[in-house]
């Protein structure tokens, strides 16, 4: 199978039609692990598809958005950014660079369960839980 009938069927397998521009966009965010903007995946297709508006690109992110092919990640800033990785993971937020990487640890997840089935919150039904560490790394240092 290739690329562009892989983009297809997973946008089928969301109950989503196959259109020109969900099949660009799907395809910038699947060569995308920085968790893009709407405005960085709309500079990197505007070349290509001159055509494209980036108010198509904030709707169709908001419908993967509705049918699970993208998730959104929070920031210090206003801006939106998402991630194209769907399934349980966290993020680690690189406080210098606003750059920000998955974290996976199942030893958090069994921690993060275990706490919230002892420690129900009256009245809300928690759907996913996510951790965002903020941060940075520390230069090696050498003697």
């Amino acid at each position: 199978m290739n690329k562009r009938e892989k983009l297809k069927h997973i946008l089928s397998s969301a109950g989503l039609k196959a259109t020109v521009q969900r099949l660009i966009i799907l395809d910038a965010l699947s060569d995308n692990y920085n968790h893009p903007t709407a405005e960085n995946i709309y500079k990197k297709i505007k070349k290509e598809y001159p055509s494209i508006s980036l108010s198509t690109v904030y709707n169709t992110l908001e419908i993967f958005r509705k049918h699970g092919l993208v998730r959104i990640v929070n920031t210090d800033s206003v801006t939106v950014r998402y991630d194209p990785v769907t399934d349980k993971h966290h993020h680690l937020f690189l406080e210098d660079s606003s750059k920000i990487e998955d974290y996976y640890n199942n030893e958090l997840d069994k921690l993060l369960n275990k706490f919230f089935s002892k420690n129900k919150i009256p009245n809300f039904e928690i759907n996913d839980l996510q951790v965002q560490i903020k941060g940075k790394y520390n230069k090696l240092q050498t003697n």
